[in-house]
This record gives structure tokens, sequence and C-alpha cells, in this order.
């Protein structure tokens, strides 16, 4: 799912690499395990008019774009992020995609990658718990669309489609929408909350080959942002591929421990979806970070602002 303007240099410079790394590069365990459909909502600020067309974007993504992958394009006359969400949302529903077991990733098209490995593997793999979302990037609590979020079906139900839950605004923004329906966030903290949505368990999945290099998953941000009855669990993982893995549960641990594998326990990945999966939110934070974003130079190349005068979210 990706939201987009009319500036097809950067498309290939983000989109097409994203492509050009993770499909081209293990296609066949793609195409033996997923279906993809890219749904691109294409947005044509006035600053960019003089400079692109829709016709050159659409042209730029059907180049990038392996022919195997479905190719849904809504073309807009109004731009606004909040419109394009919105938008999104109800192609999903239209193209019949709305389903608990298919995953959803939500990638702008302003966002980089740095290195190179079978993503999907991790996601097929690392995201089999019942309700669970994932980030390759930093300070992404969950909600964050910094980079993602890749999400399993439920979780894409539960929290983050607010269009088919009925409660979004298309003139507000839609991340600042999906944190707070995720957080349940009152100022007076004292909001009645399902079981399922008093605990959040975070988790830090660290790539093979990589040893293990955990940080506080944003602390901060869920103090500030979220309900204060929500409660947290924190687990690491170092993920050896899904036959083995090291796991640790740190909640009531420093965290200089978790950096040291010999504190870990060896164990089946399997071993860490039977302990972990309740009805409550998985949250992975996969490291090394991975997902950056590349637009902030475009935007102030062509003058562009977050905020336009229809007071809605959208480069203007």
């Amino acid at each position: 799912m990706t939201t987009a303007i009319i500036r097809p240099p950067l498309h290939k410079k983000s989109i097409g690499a994203f492509y050009d790394t993770y499909y081209r590069n293990y296609k066949d365990y793609i195409d033996a395990n997923f279906k993809i459909h890219h749904i691109i909502n294409i947005d044509s600020p006035e600053k960019l008019k003089s400079h692109f067309t829709v016709d050159q974007t659409v042209q730029q993504f059907n180049q990038i774009i392996p022919d195997t992958v479905d190719k849904h394009y809504i073309i807009t006359n109004e731009p606004g992020f909040g419109l394009a969400f919105q938008n999104i949302m109800n192609k999903i529903n239209e193209l019949g995609l709305l389903d608990k077991n298919h995953y959803y990733f939500w990638f702008e098209d302003d966002w980089i990658h740095q290195y190179i490995f079978n993503l999907f593997m991790y996601i097929k793999e690392a995201m089999r718990f019942k309700c669970c979302a994932m980030t390759n990037t930093q300070n992404a609590q969950c909600g964050s669309f910094r980079g993602g979020p890749i999400m399993n079906g439920e979780f894409f139900l539960r929290y983050f489609n607010l269009v088919n839950l009925g409660v979004f605004s298309s003139d507000k923004d839609p991340e600042r929408q999906v944190v707070r329906f995720i957080g349940k966030y009152s100022k007076f903290n004292a909001r009645k909350l399902k079981k399922e949505d008093q605990m959040i368990k975070l988790v830090q999945l660290n790539r093979k080959g990589f040893p293990p290099s955990v940080d506080n998953l944003g602390d901060e941000l869920y103090k500030t942002k979220f309900n204060a009855l929500i409660r947290y669990e924190k687990h690491s993982v170092v993920m050896e591929y899904p036959d083995r893995a090291h796991y640790m549960d740190f909640t009531n641990r420093p965290l200089e421990e978790t950096r040291y594998i010999g504190n870990y326990t060896a164990c089946h990945y399997n071993d860490v979806i039977s302990k972990l999966d309740t009805d409550c939110i998985v949250y992975i934070v996969m490291k090394p970070y991975n997902f950056m974003d590349c637009g902030r130079d475009f935007a102030q190349q062509y003058g562009l602002v977050k905020w336009g005068e229809t007071n809605k979210i959208t480069y203007a």
C-alpha cells in the first residue's frame, strides 16, 4: 500500500530499489509463498505539476514494479494524506483483499533500504502470531507509519483499517489516528480497555548473522502517546532462521543483559511463538534497522510543505 505523489525520479530510488532487492533477488521464494498486489494512490500537488505528470509517474511504476505483481492505481483530483489513506482502504475492500489470511505492508513512496536479505521470509516466518505487526526502522512505536508497518490480517483489521472500522476522519492525520486508536489514549488515562488491548508484547528481533543489539523499544514514545493502563512485555530474539533461535524475556531484566548471547535460551522459533502468542498485539522491531526516509531533500528542492491551505495533511 503506497501513498505517492508525482515524483517518478524518487520512485526509482525508493520503490524501484525495493523491488530490485527484495523481489528479484528472492523471486522463487516469493512466487512460491505470496501473491503480491500493490495499491498506489497518486496525488498531484500543484508545485509538482510543472515538473512531472501522472502519466510519467504511472509509466515509471510500470517499469520498476515486476509484471508478476498486480498493480492497482488510484488517480486523485484532490491531494490529501487522509483521503489517500481512505482511498487505499476502500480499494482493498473493492478488490476483495480484506482478509485475516493476508499480509499488509504500508510503504510510502519516500523510503529506502540499506540491507539485502530475504525480507519476505521474515514476514512469513517471524509474524506467525495471532495479532502482529512489524517495523524495520528506528523510532517507530506500534502504529507508526515510519517505513511500514508490515501487518498480518488480524492486526490490520483490528487496529489499522480505521475506514472499515468506521472511525476514520479523512481531514486528520491517518498516522496519528492509528496510533491513538491502538494506544487508546485519553488525557485522563481512565478509558476502559478490552482485555486484548491491555498489553502489548514488544519483540526485538535480530536477524541471522548479527549479534544481539537491543534498545529500549521506544519507551518514551509509549509513555507520552499510549494509555497509562496498557502494560508491556519486552522480549529479545536472535533468529537463526525458523528452526533455530535464541530467546530472552527482559521485561524485568537490565537492558545490558540482552547484549550477551550467553544470557539467551537456545530454542526453536516455534517455541517463541507458543510462549508469546495471545490475543494481544505482538509488535516486532527488527534489527539492524533497515528503512530510512529519502524524501526530505526532494521536498526541499521543490519547495513542498506537508500542510496545505486546505488544512489537510498533504504536500502543497
